[in-house]
């Protein structure tokens, strides 16, 4: 995605940064979220974090089993749960 911009976050930035310190994510882990965020498959995330495909499958399948989810949109549906219930009503 070297030559292509990457999509927007789908929510401000200051609050994905309260998103991962609630997740307790490491540097590397929030930017494998934040590329699933901007709709990157694996082989985008690959190429932006300059990693190998399997690579990236293999942190994907870590982060789902460590935030006891099952696939993207799982994730994506807790990250906007969190980000909910951050919200004020």
């Amino acid at each position: 995605m070297a030559d292509s911009v990457l999509p927007p976050l789908p929510m401000p930035a200051d609050k994905f940064t309260l998103i991962v310190k609630q997740m307790d994510l490491s540097p590397q882990q929030a930017r494998v979220v934040e590329l699933i965020l901007r709709n990157c498959g694996d082989k985008e995330i690959a190429a932006e974090m300059q990693l190998q495909v399997s690579t990236v499958r293999t942190y994907i399948g870590r982060l789902f089993d460590r935030l006891g989810v099952e696939n993207r949109l799982a994730l994506v549906l807790k990250i906007f749960a969190l980000l909910h219930a951050e919200s004020p009503q």
